[in-house]
């Protein structure tokens, strides 16, 4: 009898907490702009530093910045400048990192999405 294969998909996978801003809308009564409050969810996926060739692919500004790769069955939005979305953002290791960008491998039964992320900079001061 052969051994059983290792199921690799379960192999580092984690539970993150993960922070969503609803977005913003416009009062139809007042017309005032009411912000969008943010929600906290869990995510299931597996983190992994980005690679020095990944990292090299990102814009100037984000290549000294603490990134990761982020594996997961569950879609996560992304900045989206058109209709004014924020980027979902995971804890890891205590630190905030914001969805960068998303690639959709939709392979019927191992679907999944891969994440760039990036460390969310505290502000100066505080």
């Amino acid at each position: 009898m052969s051994p059983r294969p290792m199921v690799l998909s379960k192999v580092g996978v984690k539970t993150f907490p993960l922070y969503r801003k609803v977005p913003g809308y416009r009062d139809p009564n007042t017309g005032r702009w009411i912000e969008g409050a943010e929600e906290t969810l869990e995510v299931r996926g597996n983190e992994q530093p980005l690679s020095s060739y990944e990292k090299q692919m990102l814009p100037d500004a984000f290549r000294t910045r603490d990134t990761r790769f982020f594996i997961s069955s569950t879609f996560l939005n992304t900045l989206d400048e058109a209709d004014g979305q924020s980027p979902d953002e995971l804890l890891i290791e205590g630190y905030r990192y914001q969805v960068f960008a998303r690639e959709s491998f939709q392979m019927r039964i191992r679907k999944h999405y891969e994440y760039k992320l990036v460390r969310v900079e505290q502000s100066a001061g505080g």
